[in-house]
């Protein structure tokens, strides 16, 4: 898929007149039904336009960036705001398009913090926030307006420019409008953004005032402000604030990250064991969800008294009998057999170091049981009212067959004598007059129109003329169907969810274990420095019993308080965080008593990519990958440059703030790090860390730059700017002639020229491209013997 810039993209009506506070179309309406003839009703409406608005639906807003509370985001960079209608920044504009360029009716402004700026609640009647500037604040820090169609543009995710039309009337999760806020930021700076009118009359009624006939309202196009009139109240739609940290972008934290090869048998945590008999000499390793490739046990994993002590005190046959430790795995074994030790129960009962992680499963479930508790409650409501709603359903399901059969055994006189008051009705109902409420809803509706059987419903401005048109206004036909309901089909009864209650939860178990023992997730973590990356292997046994020690404290706890659960259910599967809805483990009760602990866990053992620092708190989300290396001529290595190749980590966290790791399963470390010679064809892989092309970012370099200028290189010094303008304006941009040969064409891109460019082009200017750094798994792995 590939992102699209459009200038802009209007929907609907357009208006051919302003005067005031709204602008106006003439419209005809043409009403037919087959019981009157056809009428012809030309009107002019009013349509709704800035001041009409006082707040945005918050779940328009898709993302702002820098996220709020952000403290240390990256002044490079423009902040933005991206809506989910593809079409509001120019929806409630009462103006038509000149050329490629349509001014918004709202724009992103953006403000340094400080005591005399202030946004407070709007009274009733008002925009939810309003904002306080100072006059001299207010002078120095709003944009000049007659620039806020250069700051907006759309977006449509699609394959070719041709799918672009379709994309917008099918596919809305492909498409988003996007402000943005050319502002110059500082380093180690707070701001406020907020997103306001570009008009007067929203600046109005934001402010709770009517714009209808006010004195200062002429043609309905006045801007929200001016260099005659500047405002030291704003109405604000959406407002955020953030502050922002030392210089560095993506790049340069990408290229401080240095490969760190873990030792096998490095530093290990030891877990003190403490024995029925009050020996508290002994320890083991403790081996952890995440291990060095190859790791070395530096201790015997069963010491042969602890695992006697273990038995006997599991084995039981104290009278009178005394409470006893748990045997992990009962409900679903129904014993509790102590041999063999390859039998996963036994294994995991005996085996200190997994009776240790199914504890610690258990531990974190005693430490969140409340949360958990409701959550099971509000799925036992669930599940009582799906079957209540399933026994409804199966009561009217054969009260409309038996009806539906006697219909249809009846003659058709009696039929239509019965269904005739249900057509009168639905004909009353889908009788929309335009001097009727519905009508006038039906007028201010957002309108799409076809030209053709085949034509475009949406339109915009772009570079394909013959794809891209506005929509001429021919009358509206608005027909008003005639009803006559079919004799009904025998419908099957709907199904009863029955069996117990078994609740089920998809929160990865490996959060709370993060939250709560960051140390225990890998032994050395501490010693992986800042800036560090590390190959590491995901450890199946320890998925496996502390999965088995949630789900065995959880229906404990649920039977205690009453619950009608199963004590055999295995509400807890996951324990990483996969991409999709994948699990870890299937239900326990599908465990061969006879299978070794660990051989449950889907995918096995994973390799797993640990990085850590900077880069990581400013870009969690950044894409990390794997792709096939290549040999080179020279004896090197590349990534393949076949895009199709790369695979996504099965799974993905965080430790803390600063450290993420990403798991690929069905790769190990002999595959990954391939070989050192070119002749045995085995190349290995690349890790890549890239930033997330879903999210584009855009803005200007802070200083530097080529002669001439390129898009690559572009910065601040080469705008021809005033002296302290805090923001960038459209003419103050050079040509950037660096020609792009397009796709199927004979002719070079003639490059950005900002006499002719539109938002769309800006966008494409001023979009940092994604930065990429490859890292080959032998950088990672200590040599493999």
């Amino acid at each position: 898929m590939k992102l699209f810039f459009l200038p802009f993209v209007r929907e609907g009506l357009t208006p051919t007149a302003s005067a005031g506070a709204r602008a106006h179309v003439s419209v005809a309406l043409r009403l037919e039904s087959p019981e009157h003839a056809s009428r012809d009703i030309p009107r002019t409406l009013a349509l709704a336009g800035p001041g009409d608005v006082l707040a945005i639906e918050p779940r328009q807003v898709l993302r702002a960036s820098p996220a709020p509370g952000t403290r240390d985001a990256e002044p490079e960079f423009f902040p933005l705001v991206e809506f989910d209608a593809p079409d509001l920044p120019w929806a409630y504009a009462p103006t038509l398009p000149a050329g490629a360029r349509l001014h918004p009716w709202l724009v992103l402004i953006v403000v340094e913090s400080d005591p005399s700026v202030r946004v407070l609640r709007g009274d009733q009647g008002q925009s939810p926030w309003i904002l306080h500037l100072p006059d001299d604040r207010a002078r120095r820090e709003l944009p000049d307006l007659t620039d806020a169609a250069t700051w907006a543009h759309a977006q449509v995710t699609c394959e070719t420019p041709d799918q672009i039309a379709a994309t917008l009337a099918r596919h809305p999760d492909r498409t988003l409008s996007r402000l943005l806020a050319a502002r110059r930021l500082e380093p180690n700076r707070g701001y406020l953004a907020a997103v306001v009118p570009s008009y007067l009359a929203g600046r109005i009624a934001g402010l709770g005032e009517d714009p209808t006939g006010h004195p200062a309202l002429v043609t309905g196009l006045e801007p929200a402000w001016g260099a005659a009139d500047v405002p030291t109240r704003l109405p604000a739609y959406h407002t955020w604030s953030f502050r922002t940290g030392d210089a560095g972008d993506f790049e340069s934290l990408a290229q401080r990250l240095r490969a760190v090869q873990l030792d096998p048998k490095g530093e290990s945590r030891a877990l003190h064991l403490s024995l029925p008999s009050g020996d508290t000499s002994l320890a083991v390793d403790w081996e952890a969800p995440l291990r060095v490739p190859g790791q070395v046990l530096q201790r015997p994993r069963r010491p042969s008294a602890a695992v006697n002590e273990i038995r006997a005190a599991l084995r039981g046959g104290t009278s009178p009998p005394i409470l006893g430790p748990s045997y992990f795995g009962e409900p679903w074994t129904a014993n509790r057999s102590l041999t063999p030790l390859t039998a996963w129960a036994p294994e995991l009962n005996l085996t200190p170091m997994l009776r240790a992680a199914a504890g610690l499963g258990a531990d974190v479930v005693r430490a969140e049981q409340d949360a958990l508790v409701q959550a099971a409650r509000t799925q036992l409501d669930a599940f009582k009212k799906t079957q209540r709603e399933g026994r409804r359903r199966q009561l009217a399901t054969a009260f409309v067959n038996r009806v539906a059969r006697r219909l249809a055994l009846a003659p058709v006189e009696e039929r239509e004598r019965i269904s005739a008051p249900v057509s009168a009705r639905q004909r009353a109902a889908s009788d929309v007059g335009a001097y009727t409420l519905a009508g006038r809803r039906l007028a201010r509706k957002t309108w799409r129109l076809d030209r053709s059987p085949g034509g475009t419903p949406a339109s915009f401005p772009g570079p394909m003329p013959d794809l891209i048109t506005m929509v001429q206004l021919e009358p509206v036909v608005v027909r008003t169907p005639v009803v006559t309901p079919p004799a009904p089909e025998p419908a099957d009864a709907t199904g009863v969810p029955t069996g117990a209650f078994t609740p089920r939860f998809s929160r990865p178990m490996s959060e709370p274990l993060a939250e709560r023992f960051p140390e225990l997730m890998l032994p050395g973590l501490g010693t992986l420095p800042a800036e560090g990356v590390a190959l590491v292997e995901s450890n199946p046994a320890f998925v496996e019993a502390f999965l088995a020690g949630a789900n065995q404290e959880l229906n404990y706890e649920l039977l205690w308080r009453g619950f009608p659960a199963d004590r055999r259910a295995t509400s807890f599967r996951r324990f990483w965080a996969h991409a999709g809805a994948g699990d870890d483990i299937d239900h326990l009760s599908t465990w061969d008593p006879a299978s070794a602990a660990g051989s449950h866990v889907a995918g096995a053992a994973s390799m797993v990519l640990l990085v850590r620092g900077e880069l990581v708190r400013r870009y969690p989300s950044m894409t990390i990958a794997t792709i096939p290396a290549a040999w080179n001529a020279n004896e090197s290595r590349s990534p393949l440059a076949d895009i199709s190749r790369l695979q996504l980590p099965a799974f993905r966290g965080r430790i803390g703030e600063d450290v993420l790791y990403a798991g690929f399963s069905n790769l190990t470390p002999r595959d990954a790090v391939g070989t050192p010679v070119k002749a045995d064809n085995k190349p290995g892989v690349f890790f890549l860390l890239s930033e997330n092309p879903g999210d584009p970012r855009f803005g200007l370099d802070a200083e530097g730059g080529t002669t001439p200028p390129t898009r690559a290189t572009l910065s601040w010094t080469q705008l021809t700017l005033p002296a302290g303008a805090a923001y960038a304006t459209l003419l103050a941009f050079p040509a950037v002639p660096d020609a792009v040969l397009q796709p199927g064409s004979a002719v070079p891109d003639p490059g950005f020229q900002p006499g002719s460019a539109t938002s769309a082009s800006m966008a494409n200017l001023v979009r940092q491209r994604p930065f990429r750094a490859f890292l080959h798994a032998s950088l990672l792995v200590r040599p493999i013997a």
